[in-house]
């Protein structure tokens, strides 16, 4: 009678030939929980045959703790216990889910260590919590220039302004919204939980914002970006009595420059001849010294015209940007500010290349020169504020290109 076959043993990691390791600054160890012993055994040889080197206990020499079918808290709940029966001050070794390793042993070298590898537990990240209730008029929320979610603002504003030039004013408008609720949050947003309950959040806008959260970029946005249509539209909408119509026209009809649309002047009207002649110089904004020398001038005409009136400098200088300026007066007595509708029907202000320049209203603008600023009447013929603080401008003329583009006020 033949003897049974003995069952051969599973051998210990340590009785496997160990040759001599290619990467000796790493140290691998295999935890058995949830691996098994057999398992165990395997990868360790496989690790063994491709130059790893694998310690079969935990010590302070590990630099590798591989895993697998473990979560988070129980893999750092395991390294805990081990880590207390060791000598205090040593290093911790990264809690790696067995992905790593197969990677490792695929490439036959240790891969660098992602995130998707690591089973250590995250640090809980602070968010905004969910506002229960938020204004669902932008002229009741507040909009700082500067607020906590500005890439995500600036994609939804992309879209808009690309729905703008389709002249789809429904996405329009719903982009907008959704970049102005955007910048009135006080914290930013980490995760698309944050969204719910907001007014004005529609599921494009929170696919867009989803995108952004999880990959940095939308391809949707960057494909707006790139395109061509979107590049020249905003260059020629840039241009002083260039709307979206006419802009698309141009588009359509082959014009790409400002140099074709210089080569061809008929098509201009006397107001985007002028425009385009003082493109550059408008594209730039008022600087905040500019606007406070104007402030000097606009004052003292003030104090001229109305003996102890207050001239305050309004707009986005108030605080540090460059924007539009208004200079609303105040009448000594008055509780009641002049507002711009009240006080005065338009102020405007525009770049001088030879410095900011004061001139008597009733002398007439010289031609091809630009007016420093301008001033013009309140609606009451009764009102004791001049006329005009400034040379009257002339868009047809050239004389200022800004004044009737970029005005502080309405009236």
């Amino acid at each position: 009678m033949l003897p049974k076959r003995r069952r051969a043993r599973v051998g210990s990691p340590d009785a496997a030939p160990c040759p001599a390791a290619r990467f000796p600054g790493v140290a691998i160890h295999l935890a058995e929980p949830h691996m098994g012993r057999s398992r165990r055994a395997f990868l360790t040889r496989l690790a063994l045959s491709k130059g790893f080197r694998v310690l079969d206990a935990y010590s302070p020499e590990v630099t590798h703790v591989v895993m697998e079918g473990t979560s988070a808290e129980e893999a750092t709940c395991w390294q805990e216990r081990k880590t207390a029966s060791l000598p205090p001050g040593g290093s911790h070794p990264a809690l790696l889910d067995i992905s790593w390793f197969t990677d490792s042993m695929e490439a036959g070298h240790p891969v660098p260590v992602e995130g998707r590898h690591r089973l250590e537990v995250a640090v809980p990240r602070k968010e905004l919590p969910s506002p229960a209730w938020m204004p669902p008029y932008a002229c009741q929320r507040p909009t700082p220039l500067t607020h906590h979610n500005t890439s995500l603002s600036d994609a939804l504003e992309t879209l808009a302004e690309a729905a703008g030039f389709d002249r789809s004013e429904g996405r329009q408008l719903s982009f907008c919204r959704a970049a102005s609720v955007l910048k009135a949050l006080p914290g930013p947003v980490t995760a698309l939980s944050q969204l719910q309950g907001l007014p004005h959040f529609g599921e494009h806008s929170r696919r867009v914002v989803q995108e952004l959260l999880e990959h940095g970029v939308c391809e949707e946005v960057e494909r707006v970006r790139l395109s061509e249509r979107y590049q020249i539209m905003k260059l020629f909408t840039q241009i002083f009595g260039v709307g979206v119509k006419t802009a698309d026209r141009w588009y359509r009809e082959g014009l790409r420059t400002l140099d074709d649309l210089r080569e061809q002047p008929q098509r201009l009207t006397q107001q985007q001849k002028a425009g385009l002649r003082h493109h550059q110089d408008l594209s730039a904004l008022i600087q905040r010294s500019d606007a406070e020398a104007l402030h000097q001038v606009v004052e003292a005409a003030v104090g001229q015209a109305l003996p102890g009136a207050t001239v305050t400098l309004a707009g986005g200088f108030r605080s540090i940007s460059a924007a539009n300026s208004e200079t609303p007066p105040t009448r000594p007595g008055r509780t009641t500010s002049w507002t711009p509708l009240r006080g005065v029907s338009a102020f405007s202000a525009c770049r001088n290349p030879r410095g900011l320049m004061s001139r008597d209203a009733r002398s007439p603008a010289p031609p091809g020169r630009r007016c420093a600023w301008t001033w013009w009447s309140p609606p009451a013929a009764s009102s004791p504020l001049p006329y005009s603080a400034g040379p009257a401008p002339s868009i047809l003329s050239g004389s200022c290109a800004a004044s009737a583009g970029r005005r502080g006020g309405s009236g």
